[in-house]
């Protein structure tokens, strides 16, 4: 009957060997677990302590450029040969501008030459003279002693300027014409004086036409007064020549003046061929159009604004070798009234 005590006792010993071992599993898993909390807290201490000693940090910029603090922009300052540079500019500036002033100066207090006639002399006591004596003309210095001053010519309008050219009885005209187109002008009209060198005077109008191989019908030529203006239009790089002539009367004139298309490029040729060729454009005929109320007849020899061109504006007859030239002449015309 005691045999089965052993057993029995072995069956209490495995159940005390388990118990003990499953006592020792919750101990060690407690031992960890305030072990992981004890190394939990120390980390917490360590970064708080961290934390305390980490010096501040600056604020980061903003990442928009408007936000940030604008600083003040200094210009550089300029270098020596800036600055005499500078002042070079300026300096070349007001020389510009004080030349220009005072070639407009010149230009204005020259433009217009008007004709200045001596007057006789006056005399200066209280006792009347003597009237002259019939049979001798009375004298004034335009005639004295055969010398004296010659009237210039008559102003129609005021030109850019005036070239004056010294004519002999043996010069050729045409030869100091066509040198004086080969000079340089500048835009606008140029007046041309014909002065004779033995006596001073100026060349009459019928003078001209006789000097310049002009051949005009005598029924028009018988018309013209002495005063005339000769002119050279410059513009675009061409040089046009062109005369103005004042006439007694008008009456008839402008059939005159149609019946003499038929020769007038041949009468003309003299002037015409000292200013240009005839090109592409050539025609034998005169066409016709207007200008301030005005008719202008014109026979066209180049593209180049060249050819024959006339106009009866009021009393006075233009002829010219562009149409340019005779509109210009008759706009200013118009404005010296």
């Amino acid at each position: 009957m005691l045999e089965p005590l052993p057993q029995k006792k072995a069956e209490d010993a495995g159940e005390t060997l388990e118990f003990l071992k499953r006592e020792e599993v919750r101990t060690m898993a407690k031992d960890i677990a305030q072990l992981r909390e004890e190394e939990t807290k120390k980390e917490r201490e360590r970064i708080a302590k961290i934390k305390i000693e980490e010096p501040s940090q600056p604020t980061p910029p903003p990442l928009m450029p408007h936000a940030q603090e604008q600083k003040p922009v200094f210009l550089n300052a300029r270098t020596r040969s800036e600055k005499v540079l500078i002042r070079v500019v300026v300096i070349g500036v007001l020389l510009f501008m004080l030349l220009n002033g005072l070639a407009f100066g010149y230009w204005y207090f020259t433009r217009k030459k008007i004709m200045e006639i001596v007057p006789s002399p006056q005399s200066t006591s209280t006792t009347e003279p003597a009237p002259a004596s019939p049979a001798e003309p009375a004298t004034t210095s335009l005639d004295i002693g055969g010398e004296g001053v010659a009237p210039t010519p008559v102003v129609f309008f005021a030109p850019v300027q005036e070239k004056t050219i010294g004519v002999a009885t043996s010069d050729n005209l045409l030869l100091l014409l066509s040198g004086a187109l080969k000079e340089e002008y500048p835009h606008g009209f140029t007046r041309i004086l014909l002065q004779n060198t033995e006596d001073t005077t100026f060349l009459t109008a019928k003078e001209f036409l006789k000097k310049a191989a002009v051949a005009m019908p005598e029924p028009l030529q018988s018309l013209l007064k002495d005063d005339f203006m000769l002119f050279v239009y410059s513009s675009q790089n061409r040089k046009r020549l062109g005369i103005m002539a004042e006439l007694a009367l008008t009456e008839g004139v402008q059939d005159i003046l149609k019946t003499w298309e038929t020769t007038l490029e041949q009468d003309t040729k003299s002037l015409w061929e000292m200013t240009g060729q005839k090109g592409s454009a050539y025609t034998s005929f005169f066409r016709q159009s207007v200008h301030q109320n005005n008719l202008v007849r014109f026979q066209t020899f180049s593209v180049l604004d060249f050819g024959i061109v006339y106009t009866l504006f009021g009393s006075k007859i233009i002829l010219t070798t562009s149409f340019e030239s005779l509109t210009k002449a008759v706009d200013l015309l118009i404005q010296s009234r």
